[in-house]
């Protein structure tokens, strides 16, 4: 502890020492084990129909991600087979917790692609750098105030798509002078039911939604940056097709103050952010015409942190990532009944509970000469998992809780070895080791009905911690117009979480086939393959990505929610003044390789074809930007593996996108 506690307290220092500024010494600073997409259209290469997409449809850009579907509206994440607690979705460093016992307000539903400048997908040595997780991160940058145009800039952006008729109407304002600048975004999302593949209505799947966000930047000197952002973020009527109940309204409120310094000759960058959170989110079944008892299910987040985070030239061939991190989590959900000519039943589901952690990330890499390159990389973090007051303790002793307090010491490391030889070869190979704690629902959970099983779940307040060891092989090579990715990943997870039915236990939800407490297993293997082949010239643009994904228990049986074999291919071709016309197609395989136990069948395969155009529109002082796209061509009756309970990808749709940049 007083270890962490020296790391902590040297982050926060050791900008007060750094060397004088000089602007000849600016480097650019590469991790390899990080995917981004950018999303700014001022980037060269960012696409600027991104900015009307969802953010968890940005984010299945990113090698190896897939989405878990409950509806249309804030799916869940998972990166080559790892999901939920084991990955760590954070917002531009910011940890940040749901409020939902049912997983329906994952972080990346509190933000909006606008008002983000890139997603970055961490794996390996960088995996660690954004929590303690089993190999995995994403981190979703917020856009800053842009120096860079004087006086007021902006963007109109809004689309409509013929299906469901979801719209989305957004506007960003950038106001700039010498020493300060402003950014405001404000954007409305809504949908209504959509139509499946053979017109097939989805009930329960509409959704609406605002967000607005603030970005103060104020230049203290060339080098010193102090940043104050602000978000706040309304959804209501968000209908979700695979579960009993849906959302009324999901609250968040999300706020930061940044002190950053970029550019000096040793010290490359260095961010010391405090943050807060404070997250309502409310489930019903009001809208739902035949439920045995009406019910309610508001639940509660809110979380403080800070962070002082560095990278240092130690020298030519050296440098040093130190971060540090501490925050503070409290979380509270309810369910409430309403029985027909009876008293209302109340019940915890989420106890109160606080969850501290503090913890020390460090980075260094060395670049042996112009072939080699080696990255190291280790975390540690403590973590006290609790319950908050007596009511909270009340209830985990009516299952016999043994612990109402939990204590852990997780550990992380990775090495990462980089060669590079004949013409643009480079070939990487990785070995990490991670650990996570078990999360709030596994330790404290009370009868938390999970629909894709049927089951209620109780959590177990002895978990031990999940371990995690895993080894990449990564090749990429760029070659004049060609270039091409491909990679392979094993991952052991020993004291793998997984629920078990446990017969002695009454299930509370009324038609639930029983209770399953969350247990340790001995192990779980989880495995994939992935490449990326990419050719350009001047007039065509390819793009083709595939990855296979592989799944098991010790004893045998597959791992649920296990994607197959599937495929992207994308093609855009420049025809000069009218623009460019663009082609995509998705192949998956079947996947036949099934936990029954879990609720799963198999799932077909599927072939879906897109179409799409595209244009830019120059004017003296404005720039218009206009996509249309035709969706799922043959109208294919489809859903992915991972989705759950069957929930349909949406069917045949005309999609129309405009932004004007002014």
């Amino acid at each position: 502890m007083k270890l962490v506690c020296s790391g902590l307290f040297v982050l926060v220092i050791s900008p007060l020492f750094a060397q004088e500024a000089d602007s000849s010494a600016i480097r650019q600073y590469e991790l390899p084990a990080v995917n981004v997409v950018e999303l700014k259209p001022s980037i060269p290469g960012a696409d600027k129909a991104l900015e009307l997409s969802s953010v968890e449809n940005i984010i299945q850009r990113l090698s190896r991600v897939e989405l878990i579907r409950r509806g249309a509206y804030a799916p869940d994440l998972q990166v080559g087979g790892l999901r939920y607690d084991q990955i760590n979705l954070t917002v531009d460093g910011m940890q940040i917790f749901g409020a939902c016992t049912d997983r329906m307000d994952p972080v990346s539903s509190y933000v909006e692609s606008q008002n983000l400048s890139a997603i970055e997908l961490g794996t390996d040595a960088d995996a660690g750098a954004y929590g303690a997780n089993l190999g995995a991160s994403v981190n979703m940058k917020l856009n800053k105030p842009d120096f860079t145009k004087k006086g007021l800039t902006g963007a109109i952006s809004s689309s409509i798509a013929s299906n469901n008729l979801e719209t989305s109407n957004n506007l960003s304002l950038n106001y700039a002078q010498d020493k300060w600048a402003i950014r405001l975004f404000t954007g409305y999302r809504s949908a209504d039911e959509m139509k499946a593949g053979g017109g097939v209505l989805l009930p329960y799947s509409q959704y609406n939604k605002t967000n607005t966000g603030l970005s103060i930047s104020y230049k203290m000197s060339e080098r010193w940056l102090l940043d104050a952002n602000g978000i706040f973020d309304y959804a209501w009527n968000i209908g979700y097709p695979a579960l009993p109940m849906d959302v009324s309204k999901a609250i968040g409120k999300i706020g930061s103050l940044a002190l950053r310094h970029y550019g000096a000759k040793k010290l490359e960058r260095w961010e010391t952010k405090v943050y807060f959170s404070d997250i309502y989110h409310e489930m019903d079944d009001s809208k739902r015409p035949d439920v045995p008892i009406r019910m309610d299910m508001p639940g509660w987040s809110k979380t403080v942190g800070m962070y002082s985070d560095l990278n240092y030239w130690v020298n030519e061939k050296t440098t040093l990532r130190l971060k540090g991190e501490a925050y503070r989590n409290w979380r509270r959900a309810e369910m409430t009944m309403y029985p027909p000519d009876e008293i209302e039943m109340f019940m915890l589901t989420w106890p109160d509970t606080y969850q501290d952690a503090i913890s020390l990330f460090v980075q260094p890499k060395y670049e042996w000469n112009k072939k080699w390159a080696t990255t190291l990389s280790g975390r540690m973090q403590y973590q006290h998992t609790h319950l908050a007051t007596q009511e909270a303790i009340d209830y985990m002793q009516i299952l016999g809780a043994e612990y109402y307090e939990r204590y852990f010491m997780l550990w992380s490391a990775a090495i990462t070895q980089k060669w590079t030889f004949y013409r643009n070869h480079t070939f990487n190979v990785s070995a990490n080791y991670s650990e996570r704690a078990p999360s709030l629902s596994e330790l404290f959970g009370f009868y938390l009905f999970n629909a894709q099983d049927g089951y209620d779940y109780i959590g177990y307040s002895s978990l031990e911690k999940e371990k995690a060891l895993s080894g990449t092989l990564y090749y990429a090579n760029q070659c004049h117009a060609w270039s091409y990715q491909a990679g392979a990943e094993i991952r052991q997870v020993n004291n793998y979480i997984f629920g078990r039915t446990d017969a002695i236990l009454d299930p509370m939800t009324i038609g639930a086939n029983g209770v399953r407490v969350y247990e340790n297993l001995d192990y779980a293997v989880l495995a994939n393959a992935f490449g990326v082949l990419r050719w350009s010239n001047e007039k065509w643009t390819s793009d083709f990505k595939a990855a296979y994904y592989f799944g098991q228990f010790a004893e045998g049986a597959p791992m649920p929610l296990i994607s197959p074999f599937s495929s992207e291919l994308k093609l855009r071709r420049k025809v000069g003044k009218w623009g460019d016309l663009m082609g995509s197609a998705l192949l998956n395989t079947a996947q036949n390789r099934i936990n029954v136990a879990f609720g799963e069948d198999s799932t077909p395969s599927f072939f879906v074809l897109n179409l799409g155009w595209r244009k830019d529109f120059a004017f003296e002082k404005q720039t218009l930007f206009a996509q249309i796209e035709l969706n799922n061509l043959t109208d294919e009756a489809y859903h992915l593996h991972a989705s759950w309970n069957n929930v349909p990808e949406i069917g045949r749709q005309v999609v129309l996108k405009l932004r004007l940049e002014f």
